[in-house]
């Protein structure tokens, strides 16, 4: 009894956990996209002008490159904060569907492969970004750029560790499902 109780106040937990990310990611989004608007009518006020007409020492400041690079930097951020958005859905799916018993069904499968897929999604697109971007920080301060780049690295080898363990997990998933049924049948 007391297993149960705190097996389903942690998922409790975790449900209300999934519920406060998606508020920080949704005023996150609205950030970008204000910033994205801004950068769009005036790219001299743009928070990213400076940052790209620094640090891509090609582009004169105008504000075709200003645009330019800043929108497309914060369209990764947007994809980025909708892949998470899409991974708390399903996680708060995939724990209600626990809490209610139901552990090695297809629909727990569907929401850990789409879950898989939105941190595969999210993993490359911040692999693009370090690829992207490392240059323009490297061309301008080393010593700024090596940290930076070690701080990036780290977080994109943790994301892909992280993807790893969801596809062990997927693979448990699809193996005790595959098991239930040959069980289902025999019996």
């Amino acid at each position: 009894m007391a297993k149960s109780t705190i097996k389903n106040m942690s998922l409790t937990i975790f449900k209300v956990l999934t519920w406060l990310v998606q508020l920080i990611l949704m005023i996150a989004a609205l950030q970008n996209i204000y910033w994205l608007i801004r950068s769009i009518n005036s790219a001299s006020n743009s928070m990213y002008s400076k940052f790209f007409v620094y640090y891509f020492k090609i582009i004169t400041p105008n504000t075709l490159g200003q645009h330019f690079l800043s929108g497309i930097t914060i369209i990764i951020h947007l994809i980025i904060i909708i892949m998470i958005f899409i991974i708390m859905i399903m996680i708060r799916k995939l724990i209600t569907s626990i809490q209610q018993g139901n552990y090695f069904t297809t629909v727990n499968l569907r929401y850990i492969k789409k879950l898989f897929l939105a941190a595969i999604t999210a993993v490359v697109t911040q692999f693009m970004q370090l690829v992207l971007l490392y240059p323009c920080i490297a061309s301008n301060d080393l010593h700024v750029s090596a940290i930076r780049r070690n701080d990036s690295v780290g977080l994109w080898l943790t994301e892909l560790l992280f993807v790893a363990i969801l596809y062990v997990v997927y693979q448990v998933f699809h193996s005790g499902m595959q098991l239930k049924v040959e069980n289902d049948e025999f019996v």
